[in-house]
Order: structure tokens, then C-alpha cells, then sequence
């Protein structure tokens, strides 16, 4: 009730019952001054607090849109997403998977292929099979996880990284070089677009000293 009478509804109200009193209370002719005063004060409230009330509402609205969207993003994973790098101070170095987003993700799937395999002579989509993949399931809002060692025995490493989730399907463009004996890496992470969207870049990362094109951009084809 105190809601009620504090707020724009109330003013409404008092507008109207105004407009009301000076009608029947001043219909002398000698008051007429008066009564279109008090008139136009009565009804310049009924609007201000129904525009109030208006404006009131539409909030209030966008705020139950706002916690309904933040409740089904934290069933889905909104748009979180994740990517992978590799931990070059351990030896050998090792994968870890990083959590980007303000969602958990949830029943995470990693594929790397090697795109250095795939020019092989002799290679073949049953290969595809014998990619690395990980089951990774739940991850908390940026959380980590370490994976699997690998070997960097020659002067790069080009992978594309896929991953599925239950929000989304987003493919991660792995890139490293090793220059002056020491390993540079860019890396671009992109989303797979519903029909009738276009992919959008999640996140790029590019180390200083990266090898870059004349447009100063990453080769990310190569």
C-alpha cells in the first residue's frame, strides 16, 4: 500500500481527483480563473506521474528480461567460451584449456587437428579418427584445466581447434612459430554462426614478434 501512495500511480490519482474538485467546486463564472488553474495543475500531475508510471514499468520489465536472461544464460553458458594454449615452461609443454566468460560451460568437447598431418601424403578423413579429442565436461567461470604434454619438435605448430558446448560451436586457430629460439603465438578463436549470421572473432591473441603479413595481419590460412 505504501508503494502505492508514494509512487506515480498515487500521483495519477491525485491529479485526476483534483481536476474533478476544481470542475464541481468552481463552476462560478467569477472563479473560472481558479478553476482552469487548478485544472491544469491537476492534469499537468495525471500526466507527469502516467509518464512516471510509464517509464516505471518499462524498467521494471527490462529488469525481469535482464534476470530471465541471466538464469537461461547459466543453464546454456551465455556466451562463454573457451580456448587452449600451451604451457611453454614446463618441459615437455603441456596443453591448458582456459574458461572465458561470465557463464560455466557445460559439456565441453575438444578436437585438435593438426594441419601439419593433414598435408601429409597418404592422409585420409578416416585419419580424422585418430585426432587428439578430449571430453572435457563442466567448466566454472575462469577456471583452467591442464592437459596432455606435447612434443614441439619442429619450428611450428598449426592447429585447428574445435570445440563444442552446450551454448555453442567455436573453432579455435592455433598458430606457433618459433623464431630466434624462442616460440611466438597467436591464436584467434571464432564462433560457428547460426544460419542467416556471420562468424564473429571471440577473442585474438597475437604475441610481439609474431610473423605477420604486409597487411600487418596473421596469416591465419598458413
Amino acid at each position: 500500500m505504501w508503494d502505492f501512495i508514494g509512487g506515480p500511480a498515487f500521483a495519477v490519482l491525485i491529479g485526476s481527483l483534483l481536476v474533478a474538485w476544481a470542475t464541481f467546486w468552481f463552476r462560478s463564472p467569477r472563479k473560472k480563473r481558479k478553476r482552469e488553474l487548478l485544472i491544469f495543475l491537476g492534469a499537468t500531475v495525471s500526466i507527469v506521474a502516467a509518464f512516471l508510471a510509464s517509464a516505471q514499468q518499462a524498467a521494471q520489465e527490462r529488469r525481469i528480461a535482464e534476470l530471465n536472461e541471466h538464469i537461461a544464460s547459466s543453464i546454456t553458458g551465455g556466451n562463454s567460451f573457451a580456448y587452449i594454449t600451451v604451457l611453454l615452461q614446463f618441459n615437455p609443454p603441456r596443453l591448458i584449456l582456459l574458461h572465458q566468460g561470465e557463464y560455466p560451460l557445460y559439456d565441453v568437447t575438444v578436437r585438435i587437428v593438426d594441419l601439419e598431418k593433414t598435408k601429409q601424403k597418404g592422409y585420409s578423413i578416416s585419419d580424422l579418427e585418430n585426432e587428439v579429442q578430449f571430453s572435457i565436461g563442466n567448466l566454472a567461470p575462469h577456471q583452467s584445466q591442464v592437459l596432455k604434454p606435447i612434443s614441439l619438435s619442429n619450428d611450428s605448430l598449426r592447429w585447428n581447434i574445435f570445440f563444442s558446448a552446450r551454448n555453442q560451436f567455436f573453432t579455435e586457430l592455433l598458430r606457433m612459430r618459433r623464431i630466434d629460439n624462442q616460440w611466438k603465438t597467436a591464436l584467434k578463436v571464432i564462433n560457428l554462426p547460426v544460419e542467416g549470421e556471420q562468424s564473429k572473432t571471440l577473442l585474438e591473441k597475437i604475441d610481439p614478434g609474431f610473423p605477420l603479413e604486409k597487411s600487418g595481419h596473421v596469416d591465419w590460412e598458413n
